[in-house]
């Protein structure tokens, strides 16, 4: 199965999940990503447009889900036990934003569909690197200082 069939199949078993739209899908070695916002109904009211990124791993032939993280809010890190990659994803709902970097590495920045609103992910072995974003000024404005590992 291919990397979007896998995510296909993932998809069918939400039940809650009115329809989905991939803004991004990308493999390096043998992980897979794809970027997608989403509808989510709960109790039989729409929670509106949602954005989420799930990792997948190959095995063998074929891709498999290991995680997934959302990106509703300007930024969030989910860090999984037994894990080597983190997801650092958000939103951009201002256009003065042009980057976000993680550690001093830039995220991959996506136009959200039918909404001047912009999306970004970054993924890293690292759950402790800053994250700031830089402003069409030229200025960084700091969303989350790195955090040191004991």
């Amino acid at each position: 199965m291919s990397l979007r069939d896998e995510f296909n199949e993932n998809m069918k078993k939400e039940k809650n999940v009115q329809k989905y739209t991939i803004l991004s899908e990308d493999i390096q070695s043998n992980t897979g990503t794809i970027f997608y916002q989403y509808k989510l109904l709960e109790n039989g009211l729409s929670r509106g447009q949602l954005i989420s990124l799930s990792v997948f791993l190959k095995q063998g032939e074929d891709w498999k889900l290991k995680f997934s993280g959302g990106c509703n809010d300007k930024w969030n890190i989910s860090s999984y036990e037994n894990e080597k990659e983190n997801i650092y994803c958000g939103t951009i709902n201002d256009p003065i934003y042009t980057n976000v970097l993680i550690g001093d590495k830039k995220a991959k920045i996506i136009k959200l569909k039918n909404s001047n609103s912009k999306a970004w992910f970054y993924l890293n072995s690292n759950p402790s690197l800053s994250i700031t974003a830089e402003r069409e000024d030229g200025s960084i404005e700091i969303w989350q200082p790195s955090s040191k590992k004991k």
